[in-house]
């Protein structure tokens, strides 16, 4: 079938479907090399979405402004964050069936030593997907010179550069991919067919595309089976 590469910026405790591409490529490349989107509402780098007793709530690290944009040189405005998203996600998530397994491993990434956004979301991802047997091999687009810049080319070169002759995409890249390019360069495209289950979520009602962390405090961990195809 070929070796099959996913490449996304490296999002602060991303959704389910995040999980969903990596444990169903080979090689997940983390795109730390571009500028980091802020102000919007798809600003999910250093932001992520949990349940509350209130509703849908936001978590978010603060970050300083820099002369540089890149994903890779953010910084953390302050280490006061930390012990603040730990509180948040306690007081939410006291009651609900996995706490006691997962509190302490959200905690240990919280509290993972470093100032770089980058770094940190990178070693939180990678350390979830060791816990949910996700095997994929991860890479660092930074870690690769004279990459394009033109959208399409840099996937194409990360494709290629990671031995991969399939591209996985998510749903929203059939808006820009150009489709006939990654056909004359060797690389085939296949979109993400993923679904977001419904499953018991604290409070009323059901929210959908959370972080990760609702689902794995929510959901019985024997039944934590749904990222690979």
């Amino acid at each position: 079938m070929g070796k099959i590469c996913a490449i996304h910026q490296p999002n602060f405790l991303p959704w389910l479907g995040y999980f969903y591409k990596i444990a169903n490529s080979d090689v997940f490349v983390f795109l730390d090399n571009v500028d980091i989107v802020t102000g919007t509402s798809k600003s999910i780098t250093n932001r992520t979405f949990i349940k509350s007793n209130n509703g849908k709530q936001v978590l978010t690290i603060p970050i300083k402004k820099g002369d540089s944009k890149l994903i890779s040189s953010i910084e953390f405005a302050d280490n006061l964050w930390r012990s603040k998203l730990i509180k948040t996600i306690e007081n939410s998530y006291r009651k609900s069936i996995n706490f006691k397994f997962y509190f302490p491993v959200f905690c240990e990434i919280l509290e993972f030593e470093t100032s770089k956004l980058s770094e940190f979301n990178i070693n939180a991802i990678i350390k979830l997907c060791g816990l949910l047997a996700i095997k994929t091999e991860f890479k660092k687009a930074s870690d690769v010179e004279n990459l394009s810049t033109d959208r399409n080319k840099r996937i194409i070169e990360l494709c290629q550069k990671s031995g991969s002759s399939i591209y996985f995409s998510g749903k929203g890249g059939a808006n820009y991919h150009d489709e006939e390019l990654f056909k004359s360069s060797g690389i085939n495209l296949k979109y993400t067919d993923f679904k977001h289950p419904v499953y018991n979520q604290l409070y009323d009602g059901f929210e959908e595309g959370l972080s990760i962390l609702d689902y794995l405090f929510n959901v019985p961990i024997l039944e934590q089976i749904i990222f690979k195809k």
